[in-house]
C-alpha cells in the first residue's frame, strides 16, 4: 500500500512500490530518516546490439554509443501489475517513454538531481522520485 498526493488529490493505492535497478534505493526524508527499497532478484535493463569498436584514447578502447534491441526485467502488463510502481534507471525510463509498453506510466526512477543526498559528489540518497 503506498499514497499519492499530486496537489489536492491523495489516493491509498493497494499496490507495491518494486525496485527493478540492481541496487538499494536510499530515500532520505526532511528529518533526515531514511526509507531503503532493496532490489528485486531481477534488475529491469536494455539489451544493446553489438558494440562497434571505434578506435583507441591512450589504448582504452573507445566504442560507438550502443544502440539497444529490447528490454528485459519488466513486469507484464497484468492487472494487479498495473497497482504497483516501478523503479527503474534513468536509462530505462528514459528509453521507455516513446514506446507502447502498457506499463510504462507506473515506471518511476530515484531523483538524482539537485535535491539528492552527496558526500563527497556521491550520491548517498535521494528525497524523491522523477515521473517517466
Amino acid at each position: 500500500m503506498y499514497t499519492i498526493q499530486f496537489g489536492d488529490t491523495v489516493a491509498e493505492i493497494d499496490g507495491d512500490i518494486i525496485n527493478l535497478t540492481p541496487h538499494d534505493v536510499v530515500l532520505v526524508r526532511e528529518d533526515g530518516t531514511t526509507w531503503v527499497i532493496s532490489p528485486e532478484k531481477v534488475s529491469a535493463r536494455m539489451i544493446p546490439a553489438e558494440q562497434e569498436n571505434m578506435g583507441y584514447i591512450n589504448g582504452f578502447p573507445v566504442s560507438k554509443s550502443p544502440e539497444y534491441i529490447g528490454f528485459v526485467g519488466l513486469p507484464e502488463p497484468t492487472e494487479e501489475n498495473a497497482r504497483n510502481l516501478y523503479i527503474v534507471s534513468v536509462i530505462v525510463g528514459t528509453a521507455m517513454q516513446n514506446t507502447d509498453y502498457p506499463l510504462r506510466n507506473r515506471l518511476i526512477g530515484p531523483d538524482t538531481g539537485a535535491s539528492a543526498v552527496r558526500i563527497n559528489g556521491n550520491i548517498m540518497g535521494v528525497r524523491g522520485f522523477v515521473m517517466y
